[in-house]
């Protein structure tokens, strides 16, 4: 999925959204390897409090960016005959959260093979969106009536911790003072993000494609690996984390202390024209050595530092491997990091910045406007 789809699909989960609905809820507490509570229960009848609490949450299980946090894996052919967790995916997004055996198996299997060993809620949403066309979406911005395009059904799973409740004061008006709770009998209390995440099948070009499978994980620097290979039985590849770390190494082994501004700054540009060129592709834009070479090429780097850096390439990420762009440059800001000062700066405006000496020292040079913010207070400069 193209970070663009993510975003204008989040945007509406919301209750009383009429563009996305979710139709059944299923919900199971596990702990040491037992099923304690599980129920499915039609969305729409639930308390509107649960409502609130579990759309947020599903909301918050597609945040972030594609390539980090949300990782798309191709599901091998095989994985539909296999009894792995894509086959049985597929039939529950096929015959709903109908079979309570089934959603609980899935539950008790997810938790199993993602190896974790504290209390978790398994929670799983059937959830149909119609998909707007661009100019649908034109038209509901303009509050106009809008023809959809596309139904879209898909399952959407989470595991969310469970972590016991801690000790709170709150204000008793009747006693007029600040009284301490704790909850005696231990209860357990839901944490506001999940862990782990599977969407599934997944949204491209506007269509539902059951070839791939989406991914989110808390914590990018440790993607749950199990989940991916055991439970969904797809090829696990490098975290983002792991991918920009050896694209970095490569840089530095090429360029040592000759890397700078100017070079970072003209591959980034590159790399916006690959994602350009690439942006009818489904699939998140991936590059191997041949493209950042061409890039570097692209920029002035002579035939020697590029043999140098395919000579890194394969040293730090492989031979014949990609990496996803957006994992070795971010084209959409430009951070400046230095002592007590960070700059952050969107691609679109990077030629109103520049690295000039000044008084005999080197500064980075902002262009503004007449007035600017300070701390959100318009003033004049």
């Amino acid at each position: 999925m193209k970070q663009k789809e993510i975003n204008s699909l989040k945007k509406h989960f919301s209750l009383g959204n009429e563009r996305l609905t979710v139709e059944k809820f299923a919900l199971g507490v596990i702990s040491g390897k037992e099923m304690k509570q599980f129920k499915i229960d039609s969305f729409n009848f639930m308390d509107e409090t649960e409502q609130f609490v579990y759309m947020k949450l599903l909301k918050e299980s597609l945040a972030g960016k594609v390539g980090k946090a949300l990782l798309e894996y191709s599901v091998p052919t095989d994985n539909f005959k296999n009894d792995s967790g894509v086959q049985k995916l597929y039939e529950l997004n096929q015959d709903g959260l109908v079979d309570e055996d089934t959603v609980k198996g899935l539950m008790m299997e997810l938790v199993e093979k993602a190896m974790y060993d504290f209390p978790v809620c398994v929670t799983i949403a059937d959830i149909v969106y119609n998909v707007p066309s661009e100019k649908s979406e034109d038209a509901m911005d303009d509050d106009e009536e809008f023809v959809d395009e596309n139904v879209f059904r898909f399952i959407l799973c989470n595991i969310i911790p469970l972590s016991f409740a801690e000790a709170e004061l709150y204000y008793n008006d009747a006693k007029n003072e600040l009284l301490r709770r704790k909850d005696e009998n231990g209860s357990l209390v839901l944490d506001k993000k999940a862990t782990d995440s599977i969407m599934y099948p997944v949204l491209n070009d506007g269509t539902s494609d059951v070839n791939y499978v989406l991914y989110k994980t808390k914590d990018p620097k440790h993607p749950n690996q199990y989940i991916v290979e055991e439970f969904l039985k797809c090829a696990y590849t490098m975290s983002g984390v792991d991918e920009q770390a050896k694209i970095v190494n490569a840089l530095y082994g090429t360029f040592g202390e000759e890397l700078d501004y100017d070079i970072l700054s003209g591959m980034k540009e590159e790399l916006k024209r690959i994602e350009y060129e690439d942006s009818e592709n489904p699939e998140v834009t991936k590059v191997a050595a041949k493209d950042l070479s061409k890039a570097l090429e692209n920029i002035g780097c002579d035939s020697d530092t590029i043999e140098r850096f395919e000579k890194e390439y394969v040293k730090n990420v492989g031979e014949d491997i990609q990496v996803k762009s957006v994992n070795v440059m971010n084209t959409e800001n430009t951070v400046f990091k230095t002592a007590g000062i960070k700059v952050t700066v969107k691609q679109k405006d990077i030629d109103k910045v520049s690295i000039e000496r000044v008084n005999g020292k080197r500064c980075l040079v902002v262009e503004i406007d007449e007035s600017m913010k300070v701390d959100d207070i318009l003033v004049r400069v």
